[in-house]
């Protein structure tokens, strides 16, 4: 695989050098003596102390593969995290930069024989990093739904237009062009905020739209709910747009993640246990780790969409019919690292009667998508989207199925890429169709 050159500057590859030789040593004393180490730091310590240095994690590494550099590797970045937090290094640009670059896709967390918490360290060590916040803007975007809504709207009236050829105008702002890149036709927004469905007697579940859900992926809410209820279970919206706090989370905001899971939790109170199903993979996984953002009762209640329908016995049996369609089963990073449920993909898949599912067996690692990844380094993930590109070329889908809006974007700007006219939608769409829903 080629060696992706990031940067550019040959002070910053000298300087990634000398701190992967420094990382290559025995540790050293603190910086400062006499400064306590907080219960953060300790807890980084203990959790980087588990990893016994095996590189196994390395191979599966998107960035370790893209760039070359220890820094940039699980094992680099675990001892980079060690010594932020015991005073050994500063945290610096280039020490930062490491760390930032980091898609926190967790297939190093597969291969661990030692089972390193990698995301707990990467989250608390982001944390300790100054103005480490890159994605602050588009956080309070998310926490408008109704501002992102009209933005929407308005990226649709351009397309409408042709206004939109001025995207690729310099003098607009890089996350612009960016984002007009990842949505060449902007989907209608749509509003399920308190929205039920379902007979009254059948089995409770919340459907959780996240914050982007209804401005960027209204066909799947719609489809999800369709789907929900003619299953027969008894689905309800929250009442008002909630994030799950993982982009607060990833960007070293602990605070702000804590608050959105409150708010999350207050808004999805219930009394019972019904499960709350999310959309998303990201959300998903996020929420199934809330325990450590003080939701343990949410935590407790979190499912995936995809591994939901494909696990839970369904109260009622539809009939089906065919869907004659090539189709490339995606499962995200946070479905398959994460949440450990990689095959729930292929397994809904499979109940829908006429598809043809393409495997990917050999495809690439992480799209790129990682959240706000593609707006915070859109070099390393434009050459993990290259590599998908091939990969679908090489495959010819006529659509891709994946849980998770953020690799729908990054595998729909693959396909174009590749020259390809594919359909990329989420497998509740596919089941949708099937019903005759959609």
């Amino acid at each position: 695989m080629a060696v992706v050159a990031h940067g550019g500057a040959k002070h910053t590859r000298a300087r990634s050098r000398a701190l992967a030789l420094r990382l290559r040593r025995p540790p050293e004393a603190p910086v400062s003596e006499t400064a306590e180490p907080s219960e953060t730091a300790r807890r980084i310590v203990a959790d980087a102390d588990r990893c016994v240095q095996c590189g196994l994690c390395l191979p599966a590494c998107p960035t370790y593969a893209l760039l070359r550099e220890e820094a940039d590797s699980p094992r680099g970045r675990i001892a980079l995290a060690r010594a932020l937090a015991s005073g050994a290094l500063a945290a610096d640009p280039v020490l930062a930069g490491h760390l930032r670059r980091c898609l926190l896709c967790r297939a190093c967390e597969a291969m661990c024989p030692a089972r390193v918490p990698f995301a707990r360290i990467m989250d608390a060590a982001r944390a300790r990093i100054p103005d480490a916040d890159r994605s602050g803007p588009l956080r309070r975007l998310l926490r408008r739904p109704r501002l992102l809504r009209a933005g929407v709207r308005a990226l649709r009236t351009a397309r409408r237009t042709g206004l939109m050829v001025a995207a690729r105008l310099p003098l607009l702002p890089a996350p612009v062009r960016r984002a007009a890149a990842l949505l060449p036709t902007p989907p209608r927004p749509v509003r399920v905020a308190g929205r039920r469905a379902g007979p009254e007697a059948g089995p409770r579940v919340w459907l959780f739209p996240g914050c982007t859900g209804e401005a960027l992926d209204g066909r799947t809410l719609v489809d999800a709910l369709d789907v929900l209820a003619a299953l027969g279970f008894r689905v309800r919206v929250p009442e008002e747009s909630v994030c799950c706090g993982a982009l607060a989370l990833h960007a070293g905001r602990p605070a702000e993640a804590r608050a959105l899971a409150a708010r999350a939790a207050r808004a999805l109170a219930d009394d019972g246990e019904a499960p709350v199903v999310a959309v998303a993979s990201g959300c998903a996984l996020t929420l199934a780790e809330a325990d450590a953002l003080g939701q343990p009762g949410l935590a407790a209640r979190a499912r995936e969409l995809t591994d939901f329908l494909a696990a839970t016995p369904w109260p009622r049996t539809p009939r089906l019919r065919p869907v004659r369609l090539r189709v490339l089963a995606h499962a995200p990073c946070s479905l398959a690292h994460g949440l450990r449920a990689g095959a729930a993909v292929e397994a809904l898949l499979a109940r829908v009667p006429g598809l043809e599912v393409v495997r990917a067996t050999d495809a690439p690692a992480c799209c790129g998508g990682a959240g706000a990844y593609a707006f915070e380094e859109p070099e390393l993930s434009a050459a993990l989207r290259a590599q998908w590109a091939e990969r679908l070329a090489a495959l010819r889908p006529q659509a891709v199925a994946t849980p998770n809006l953020g690799c729908a974007l990054q595998l729909g700007a693959a396909a174009r890429e590749a020259g390809l006219a594919l359909e990329v939608l989420h497998p509740v769409s596919l089941l949708a169709r099937a019903l005759g829903r959609a």
